[in-house]
């Protein structure tokens, strides 16, 4: 359904990935996907297993599409909230 998704005002894009090891090639097409739809709205990914080696992976990281990757839920809110400040600051220009 990302197709048919609105764009209009969209700052910032939230994938969550709940349990996954590594970059397996689904989460790589849903960020491809979205990239094509949204392709200058950062795309945040997180991970909630803290472990998961593609935190550390910055080769796989860089694949995969994604703007930001987080491991917890603090992390993510800050992203979030800096990319809606900095879009607001700009819709103001």
């Amino acid at each position: 359904m990302i197709s048919s998704l609105d764009p209009t005002g969209v700052a910032m894009v939230c994938v969550t990935i709940v349990d996954i090891v590594g970059s397996p090639p689904h989460m790589r097409y849903l960020l491809r996907r979205v990239r094509q739809r949204l392709p200058d709205c950062p795309i945040l990914v997180g991970f909630w297993a803290p472990g998961d080696p593609f935190l550390n992976d910055t080769a796989a990281q860089g694949m995969s599409g994604g703007t930001a990757f987080v491991s917890s839920l603090r992390d993510a809110v800050s992203l979030c909230l800096a990319e809606a400040h900095k879009s607001a600051g700009n819709s103001s220009q």
